[in-house]
């Protein structure tokens, strides 16, 4: 029989307002941002004890994926309007953030690694990252109302972006999006 409990005392990080979590793919670290610090924070997961400084990265992170091949993370900079890369071996930034739309609020990656997709808050937009280029792809595509947050089928052959409304929970709706339109 499987449990489902937690493991022993909540880990205090030192980050102030935690928004966006990732595992890696071996299930080794967690990352976690903390949006009013500006940081990433590594955890190992067989110690549950963070890693080494956290890593400053600006923007005021909201949300994080990381690749299939567990190679590289990506973070959302709702304050900068932008995706910054990292490199989880060195836990280091990659190059220059890219801007996207207003208010990036998720972000998803297909699962062939290949292209990010980022629902902006702000602009009712989704932008489309090319990950081996670290370049926006096209102009953003226009997708209902605040669009929230975002989720790829494991197929990447569709997305499902969960758009939220402003003034109302019961105009909340869910738009379906084929990767071909993106």
């Amino acid at each position: 029989m499987s449990t489902f409990a937690t493991v022993g005392s909540a880990l205090a990080t030192g980050g102030n307002l935690l928004e966006g979590i990732a595992i890696d793919p071996a299930g080794t670290y967690a990352y976690v941002l903390s949006y009013n610090d500006n940081t990433v924070i590594k955890i190992n997961l067989s110690t549950f004890a963070t890693v080494g400084t956290p890593l400053s990265i600006g923007g005021s992170p909201q949300a994080i994926a990381i690749d299939p091949a567990g190679a590289y993370a990506y973070t959302t900079g709702i304050a900068a309007n932008s995706v910054t890369k990292i490199n989880l071996s060195t836990f280091a930034t990659v190059g220059s953030d890219i801007t996207v739309g207003g208010g990036p609020l998720g972000i998803a990656i297909d699962s062939a690694g290949t292209y990010a997709y980022v629902p902006n808050n702000n602009d009712n937009t989704v932008t489309k990252i090319n990950l081996s280029t670290f370049l926006t792809v096209g102009t953003a595509l226009a997708i209902g109302t605040t669009p929230f947050a975002i989720a790829i089928t494991p197929s990447s052959s569709v997305i499902h972006t969960i758009v939220l409304a402003v003034a109302s929970a019961t105009a909340s709706s869910v738009s379906f999006v084929s990767s071909r339109k993106v």
